[in-house]
């Protein structure tokens, strides 16, 4: 099992390799972070690995830009060109994960580790589920194996390439932050929504960073997956279901 963190960012903005391998090295003491990549049989240096995938790299090809080179204990950081036509509601956008295996933890807690990596990257909006949940989350946006998912209740998802924009969350998590630009879309109630979760709080650039579940959310967990169930409901905008 691990914890994966997903944040879908403007592609025209400056990839933070140097500050992101900061703030890892600073929460993961115990690991040593490469300074250098291959990248199709290429060594690259971190601070060239964003242009070099931006000129060279296809859809949805993943690339490692930092990883502690310990599959144990894995941190790895990875990037994805999203383009047209293929990308995010018709726009290019960065697609950035970090894999974290449970043998490790953040210093600080994951949702402070979150709003660190938001302030970093500035994101359209993120998510952080463990794989297990991630798994179904997937499930949901695929046209084989959504069954699997809507025997559980929950909903089908649009392809984000039929999104309104990218602003638009693909899916929704155990912690999820939402931008300004978001919030404002979405028509999202800073109120409402505390009486939803079990915590919000509002980030420095007026989003919006919320906790579902105290504990990680489980699928296996009948009150976490009802409770997941009811935010799906209370924000159609998820997924592109809501059409304007």
């Amino acid at each position: 099992m691990s914890k994966l963190v997903k944040l879908f960012c403007p592609f025209n903005t400056p990839v933070p390799v140097q500050p992101v391998l900061d703030l890892l090295t600073r929460q993961f003491p115990g690991d040593a972070f490469d300074k250098t990549i291959d990248i199709e049989g290429e060594l690259v240096l971190l601070e060239d690995a964003p242009l070099f995938i931006k000129d060279t790299i296809h859809h949805n090809e993943r690339i490692p830009l930092i990883t502690n080179g310990n599959e144990r204990l894995m941190v790895e950081l990875s990037g994805f060109a999203l383009k047209k036509p293929f990308g995010y509601a018709g726009e290019n956008v960065w697609y950035i994960l970090i894999e974290m295996s449970d043998e490790v933890q953040p210093a600080a807690s994951y949702l402070s580790f979150m709003e660190e990596l938001i302030a970093l990257w500035r994101p359209y909006w993120a998510v952080m589920n463990d794989s297990n949940t991630e798994g179904y989350a997937a499930l949901q946006l695929q046209p084989v194996g959504f069954e699997i998912a809507a025997k559980l209740g929950l909903p089908r998802l649009k392809p984000p390439a039929k999104y309104r924009g990218p602003f638009i969350p693909s899916g929704m998590a155990w912690i999820n932050y939402w931008s300004k630009t978001t919030v404002e879309q979405m028509r999202v109630n800073y109120n409402t929504l505390k009486e939803q979760v079990f915590s919000v709080k509002q980030t420095a650039d007026a989003g919006l960073l919320f906790q579902l579940t105290e504990n990680v959310l489980s699928i296996e967990n009948r009150e976490d997956l009802q409770l997941l169930i009811s935010m799906f409901d209370a924000y159609p905008d998820v997924g592109g279901r809501l059409i304007q």
